[in-house]
């Protein structure tokens, strides 16, 4: 039977169709359907894995394994198996570390070091001077003091009780129940971290920067009142180098103090941000509330501190990924530098 010119265009048309698209799907041509397994879509099995190991108490072996091929993969320390606990997935790990920051203040103006290794060691210098040099004639000398020093990691644990195996099983499958546990768990942990952060000995704990490892520049208040002129003052007190790099820390105390303070034209000191994410500023620079800064004494007669440095020179270094005993959590993950610019 003879096709007419229509039919047969029809039928090459088709027949094209057909052709592209088993050249553009894989496995089309051999009639059979691939599918392409992208990285969200496996580290949310690994962590469905996970949470069901963890409510079913059977599969955990093989859950680790996958586990500990993600740390691997970004690599990323992980320890050793008899560190006790067990791993938890990299995007559960990856989102307590974010609710950390965003709760915590120290993180976010101290200088992070992510997958730090078990010691590391920082050089810190001073001493030394430069020098205009005339031409072909000899170089003073000059003398640079180079100390060490270290961050050793300690281990901070947060344990949340009263978990449910019904709860363990709905964060198996539900993301929402999974991001719950891993805010509950990071709130707890930073609530520790900022009061080491701040007033850390270095026993069992990071050293904070109010330790006696850290020596401020210090300024008392002139007058019988918190004045404008001892906030300015407190800038002045930093090299010029430093001082348009520093902010203003202080506790909730101090800032209500602070936020009824004008200049000498009637203007406000402390200033709101505009927009969320931007940080509020005082005399043109970020503040931020450290609550674990102490207040003695009662209002109005109390006394507080107010900081004023450049908090980057103050290094926090986080190793391992956050490990889990049954339903408790431990975090090997914190460890405290020791150099602050501040006063």
């Amino acid at each position: 039977m003879k096709k007419t010119v229509k039919e047969y265009t029809a039928e090459k048309v088709a027949e094209a169709i057909k052709n592209k698209s088993q050249d553009q799907v894989p496995g089309a041509g051999d009639g059979t359907t691939t599918v392409v397994e992208t990285e969200d879509s496996k580290n949310a099995d690994i962590s469905k894995a996970f949470f069901k190991a963890l409510a079913t108490n059977q599969g955990m072996g093989e859950a680790q394994k996958k586990i500990r091929e993600q740390y691997k993969a970004k690599a990323q320390t992980i320890g050793t198996p008899d560190e006790g606990g067990v791993l938890v997935p990299l995007t559960v790990d990856a989102n307590i570390r974010t609710q950390l920051e965003y709760i915590s203040p120290i993180r976010q103006i101290a200088r992070v070091i992510s997958n730090a290794p078990a010691r590391l060691q920082l050089p810190s210098a001073d001493g030394g001077n430069a020098y205009w040099v005339a031409e072909a004639a000899l170089i003073p000398e000059t003398e640079v003091n180079f100390a060490v020093k270290e961050l050793v990691p300690e281990k901070l644990a947060s344990r949340i009780k009263g978990i449910t195996l019904e709860f363990l099983q709905d964060a198996a499958i539900n993301p929402s129940a999974q991001a719950l546990l891993e805010n509950q768990l990071a709130q707890k942990a930073a609530l520790v971290e900022n009061q080491a952060f701040a007033n850390g000995d270095g026993a069992d704990k990071p050293f904070g920067f109010r330790s006696s490892a850290v020596t401020p520049l210090t300024l008392a208040q002139a007058g019988a009142a918190l004045a404008w002129s001892d906030l300015l003052a407190l800038q002045f007190k930093l090299p010029t180098a430093y001082r348009n790099q520093g902010v203003y820390v202080m506790s909730s105390a101090a800032l209500a103090k602070v936020i009824g303070l004008k200049d000498t034209a009637g203007r406000p000191l402390y200033i709101n941000s505009v927009t969320e994410s931007g940080a509020n500023t005082l005399l043109g620079r970020p503040v931020y509330i450290v609550d674990e800064i102490p207040t003695t004494g009662t209002t109005p007669n109390f006394v507080t501190e107010v900081w004023y440095g450049v908090f980057s020179d103050y290094v926090i270094g986080d190793r391992l990924g956050v490990r889990g005993t049954d339903v408790s959590y431990a975090m090997p993950a914190v460890s405290g530098g020791r150099s602050s610019s501040a006063c």
